[in-house]
């Protein structure tokens, strides 16, 4: 038999858990309590256990042998005394019946982690011990909702080809960094780049020209940047040397040399 491998464990799902879990509790002492008015014996978790497997049918069972039993030993044999005592019986019936479909149609609401809540929760979770009900065994429902493992040659085999699967976009997302392609090529479709054929999967050709087309839309971009911001620098520097051209004529003029010599005795 293969060894089962554990890939993944949510360990904040496994609180979420146990809280939601708590949703039953209001419903779970009123089973109790209706279940002790029948006077068969004490609720332990065997009963309980029962309860959750099979239902209330085979206490109510117990609960008329026991009420027949009682007018035996009482000797009432009278037919009319009896079936007024079992009807007499029934409202503890109907209680138990009624808190036990209230149990039953709790809707435990999942607050956390929705989408990735595969199994449902319900009152195996939940056991009866020491006189107190108690939210399950966190090891037990780490096991059963928490954790992911691999089972089997099959589970493993998927496993890889989908880990070769992430590594080849990241690749494609390297190499759009390499391209400086802005938004990447891991988040594209998988369409963009296979084909099935006769129930092969095969690169589609175009796709070679699809992530150059990219490449090539990106670097004519780049380029027009860079001329733009590298004409903007010129302007700027042709603008520049123009000023000092013609402060300098300015100064050099004779007609300002006046200008500028009180200018420098004034400072």
């Amino acid at each position: 038999m293969e060894k089962r491998e554990l890939i993944f464990e949510n360990k904040a799902l496994l609180n979420v858990i146990l809280g939601d879990l708590k949703q039953y509790m209001p419903k779970l002492t009123p089973l109790k309590n209706a279940y002790e008015a029948l006077e068969i014996g004490a609720f332990t978790d065997e009963i309980f256990t029962d309860l959750k497997k099979n239902g209330i049918r085979k206490v109510l069972e117990q609960f008329q042998t026991s009420l027949e039993a009682q007018l035996d030993k009482s000797g009432i044999t009278n037919t009319n005394l009896r079936r007024v005592a079992l009807d007499g019986s029934e409202a503890p019936k109907i209680e138990l019946r009624n808190t036990y479909e209230a149990l039953k149609n709790v809707n435990v609401e999942i607050y956390q982690f929705g989408p990735h809540r595969i199994k449902t929760l319900d009152l195996s979770e939940i056991s009866f011990i020491d006189g107190n009900f108690k939210v399950g065994n966190p090891e037990a429902i780490a096991e059963n909702h928490c954790r992911v493992y691999l089972n089997d040659s099959i589970d493993k085999e998927i496993f890889a080809t989908l880990k070769k699967a992430k590594e080849a976009l990241l690749e494609l997302d390297l190499m759009a960094e390499k391209f400086k392609i802005p938004f990447g090529l891991g988040g594209s479709s998988l369409v963009d780049f296979f084909d099935e054929t006769d129930g092969k999967m095969e690169i589609k050709p175009q796709s070679i020209s699809y992530v150059k087309n990219l490449y090539l839309q990106q670097k004519a971009y780049n380029d027009r940047e860079q001329n733009r911001l590298k004409k903007q620098e010129e302007i700027k520097e042709k603008a520049r040397i123009e000023l000092e051209e013609k402060q300098r004529m300015f100064r050099e003029d004779p007609a300002n040399k006046y200008y500028y010599e009180t200018e420098n005795l004034e400072h």
